[in-house]
């Protein structure tokens, strides 16, 4: 038997991220109402300080010592300037989570791309989105890969790139100019879960790591996907914080 332990969406905040102080969504908006509900928000409901996560990734490693396979399963930084790893602190904040990641598992681990590592517009709807920079960093000095495939025993894992295969729903946070070579990477990505799932065994069971769960439905739509349904035992989503 193998131990398998995931974690995700630990959006680590790096020296550079701190700086920004927790009320950093709302630095440059102008007072308005939407600010308000968003700040009450913050305050009374949901994760009053965004950038104080960080002894839970301390506290994962403790707990999933031991683990045979380890999958982060997306989103590495707090992304406090909305723009992914091109930014120097979002990029500041993922290397560091993912160096203590490969330093406690080494081998062992396999990472998902959030959309936080592509960049993602604001709360507040002000700045940010994704950035075709983010990607070649993410994918360059980052070591994140868009796309992995493990066997263990009759289990094959796999891991996508949720923001590519839900690309259609992101066109109005993407830079017009950067659309087309966003729309290549996604055919590419496409080609190659279409070709994987074709290739699974009768025998074999799927366990899928998709960070956002928006894009499944365009999982769905593909026909070597859908005809191989009944082999996908778990998906593993994030996103959500749940």
């Amino acid at each position: 038997m193998r131990r398998l332990a995931i974690v995700s969406d630990i959006h680590c905040a790096g020296p550079g991220e701190q700086a920004q102080g927790r009320h950093f969504e709302f630095a440059n908006a102008k007072p308005s109402p939407a600010r308000t509900a968003a700040t009450l928000y913050r305050d009374l409901i949901w994760m009053r300080n965004p950038l104080g996560n960080n002894a839970l990734l301390d506290d994962f490693c403790t707990r999933a010592d031991g683990a045979d396979l380890i999958v982060a399963n997306g989103d590495y930084t707090c992304d406090v300037a909305g723009t992914g790893v091109s930014h120097p602190e979002g990029r500041e904040s993922v290397l560091l989570c993912l160096g203590k990641l490969r330093s406690c598992f080494g081998k062992k681990l396999h990472a998902v791309m959030g959309d936080h590592e592509l960049g993602k517009v604001s709360l507040l709807g002000d700045h940010g989105g994704l950035r075709l920079e983010s990607w070649h960093r993410a994918t360059g000095e980052c070591g994140l890969k868009r796309f992995w495939r493990v066997e263990a025993g009759n289990f094959v894992l796999l891991g996508v790139t949720s923001t590519l295969l839900g690309l259609p729903m992101m066109r109005a946070d993407a830079l017009p100019s950067e659309w087309a070579t966003w729309e290549a990477l996604r055919a590419e990505h496409l080609d190659e879960v279409r070709e994987t799932f074709a290739a699974l065994k009768p025998g074999q069971r799927v366990l899928l790591f998709c960070h956002d769960p928006s894009a499944l439905p365009h999982l769905w739509r593909e026909e070597a996907v859908r005809e191989k349904i009944p082999q996908i035992a778990h998906t593993f989503v994030g996103h959500l914080h749940t």
